[in-house]
This record gives structure tokens, sequence and C-alpha cells, in this order.
């Protein structure tokens, strides 16, 4: 497991981020570095994650981490070793090794309901790890984490910013709008975060507005019901008419017509 986690601590090293560490729900609102761009080591964790939102996410990602021998994706036995783990899972956050950084947030998000924590605890522990899977590009889990968060704290700021960076990276573009403009009003106009969710707005703006004359064209080049458009040109005002297999007699009983003006 060691390994595994110092790959992407070397690939986000050169990638000229801003150092950053997850702060807690009552601290103010760091800005979020876009996720490194390096492609991390590939983790054993199951490609297809289960909604966070039920019991049965966390402990998808736990059982992974156990059969790689990681040693610290297990229930913890009381509330003090949960937040030791938090700290231990923070600590790896801020030296890159995001991969260790998810199995210890794993770890406590398993043990909330063992331990008692509080829906606001749980809401930052969903958030912190969303926060490390975006930095491996996991994008689909941290979306599901962060609605996982939210669903716990709707007022978690953070988790509805980072659910709208995976949003854009997943191509939902209206989805990431809404979060991203809920954002905006929680932010301080010309601050680092204000300045950051704005780019994000802009970038999402514009995939919408790229989007549209194709949703335009498609929709108006498949008529109602998929019948194909037909227009029916009457010959004359007579609503008689002859039957198909005379049409070839029409044909020629209509060349002396063309030499009427002549005989005029």
């Amino acid at each position: 497991a060691k390994a595994q986690s110092s790959s992407p601590a070397k690939a986000a090293a050169g990638a000229g981020f801003k150092r950053m560490e997850i702060v807690e729900a009552s601290d103010s609102e760091e800005e979020a570095p876009p996720p490194a761009k390096s492609s991390p080591a590939k983790s054993s964790s199951p490609a297809k994650a289960a909604s966070p939102v039920t019991a049965a996410s966390p402990t998808t990602s736990a059982s992974s981490g156990a059969a790689n021998g990681s040693s610290t994706s297990h229930l913890l036995s009381s509330r003090a070793a949960l937040e030791e783990m938090k700290t231990k899972g923070n600590r790896a956050f801020a030296a890159k090794k995001f991969e260790e950084s998810i199995e210890c947030f794993t770890s406590c998000i398993e043990s909330c309901e063992r331990v008692g924590l509080d829906r606001e605890g749980r809401s930052t522990l969903y958030s912190n790890r969303a926060f490390a899977l975006l930095k491996v590009s996991r994008w689909q889990e941290a979306s599901e984490d962060c609605s996982a968060a939210l669903s716990q704290n709707a007022e978690n700021v953070k988790a509805l910013y980072r659910r709208a960076q995976a949003r854009n990276e997943l191509g939902e573009v209206e989805g990431g709008l809404a979060d991203v403009s809920e954002v905006l009003k929680h932010f301080s106009a010309g601050s680092e975060q204000y300045k950051a969710a704005q780019q994000l707005q802009m970038t999402l703006q514009g995939k919408a507005k790229a989007a549209a004359p194709k949703a335009k064209a498609k929709s108006s080049s498949s008529p109602a019901g998929g019948f194909k458009r037909m227009e029916i040109a009457e010959a004359s005002d007579s609503e008689d008419e002859k039957p198909a297999a005379s049409a070839p007699e029409e044909a020629g009983a209509a060349a002396p017509l063309a030499s009427a003006p002549a005989n005029t």
C-alpha cells in the first residue's frame, strides 16, 4: 500500500499546484485547486463504486484496501481513534499521498455509526474524501461523496464546490452550473475562493453554450413521431385523382398542352 500511495505523490509534486491541507467545516473555505493532471497510480479499488449515501459505499472501498493488506481501512473503536485517523488522512493529503488519504477517510466513514459521530462530522469526512478522490481523477466517486456530504449537512459549501468540479469533469454541465452558482453566493466577491468558483462557472457556461446549437440542430432534424415531413401539391382544384396505373398516360397527354400557346 505504501508503494501505491507514493506514486501519486511524485506525479503531483511536479504539477506545480499549491500545497493545500483540508480544513474542517468550521474553518473558512480555502481555494480548492483543480485536480492534478498527472496520471496517478491505479488504485485497487473497484472502478464502479456504490452510492456513498448508503452504508455499502464506504464498506466497498474499505474492502479493497483490506484486500491489499492495508492496515488503515478498518472499523475504529472510539471517537478518539476516529479523530486520530482523520488527522492521519489530512496529513497524507498534505503530503500528496492521496490514495492513503482516501483509505484513512474510508475507515472514519465506516466507523461513524459505531462511535456516534454527528451529521456535521460525517459530512466533513465525505467532503474530505471527495477532495482526495478529485486529486486522483475519480470524478464519479467524488461527485457521489459530495452528494453524501450534502445529505448530512446541506450547508457544506466545500462539498457543493467540489461536486461542481466533479460534474464539470463528468460533463454534467447543468448540474455543475447549479452547484457553482450557489457556491458563489457564499463567497466574498474578490476573494481567491470567489475567483476560483467564478472561473469554474465561466468554464461550465462555455460548455453549455457550445452544446446548445448541437441540441437545437438535433431536435429540428427529427420531426415529432419519427415521420418524414412531406408536402403535397395539388394539380388542380379538383379532388378527383386518377389511378396510379394511368400515370404514364397522363404524362403522354401532357405533351400537347405544352404547345397550346402556339395554337392560340
